[in-house]
């Protein structure tokens, strides 16, 4: 992981809530993890010729699941520093030969149409201000029956009291953040009723919410999870 410059409010040390992370994953089993049960449950989704992406990967802890599981995992991120980090750890790991990191400019994720049997992104949905444009591009890389799990701000997510409206449903994220990184970044937050609107073009979608306050503040998110649809919309937009 890339650690920040000094620890969050609460913690001792940077990046604390990812060491604790990593240090507890491996004694979880397949149904407690996540990314996991999505749609399907049978073990038939856990094939070697699936492959699996997240988008934005800052660290190599997703990757690394997802390839225990069986996937081809891969990872795009449109910052150097962080595919530099992510490879670095997957060659601690041992994995530099199966997970593949990919520069990502963006918009347009450097995969073939239908590509991708499971597309996850933690952060990367709230971070890309034309959401529309976004689920057309995850839309084109995943496969008929391929299934998303897509992360977004609740308004109970204490990262709120940094936001500051710029027009509609795009946000900054002001001087008061604790992480000066993401000072000036702009953030799609909506309502799961406009979630759904965006998704179900693409993907028979459903949205969950959840929250937990283990780390340095109150996290709360919906979840928009799904299964692509079997009719290709590439042309509808």
């Amino acid at each position: 992981s890339i650690p920040d410059e000094k620890p969050f409010p609460g913690q001792k040390y940077p990046d604390e809530q990812i060491v604790r992370f990593l240090a507890t994953w491996k004694r979880r089993k397949r149904n407690d993890y996540f990314s996991t049960n999505i749609g399907r449950e049978d073990d038939d989704i856990f094939s070697e010729n699936m492959k699996a992406l997240e988008i934005n990967s800052l660290n190599p802890v997703h990757l690394e699941v997802m390839h225990g599981f069986g996937y081809r995992a891969y990872g795009v991120s449109y910052m150097p520093s962080t595919i530099m980090a992510c490879r670095n750890g997957l060659s601690i790991l041992g994995l530099d030969k199966n997970v593949k990191m990919r520069q990502w400019d963006g918009h347009f994720l450097p995969f073939k149409d239908a590509e991708m049997s499971m597309v996850i992104a933690g952060k990367a949905g709230y971070y890309q201000p034309n959401q529309n444009e976004f689920a057309k591009e995850v839309g084109r890389i995943a496969k008929p029956g391929g299934e998303i799990l897509l992360f977004y701000l609740s308004s109970r997510h204490s990262y709120c009291r940094y936001l500051d409206q710029v027009k509609g449903n795009i946000f900054r994220f002001n001087e008061q953040h604790p992480n000066p990184k993401l000072v000036g970044a702009y953030i799609f937050f909506a309502s799961p009723l406009a979630l759904e609107k965006i998704w179900e073009p693409w993907f028979k979608v459903e949205i969950k919410y959840f929250e937990f306050n283990t780390w340095y503040q109150f996290s709360s998110f919906y979840v928009v999870t799904g299964i692509r649809n079997k009719a290709r919309v590439m042309n509808e937009g």
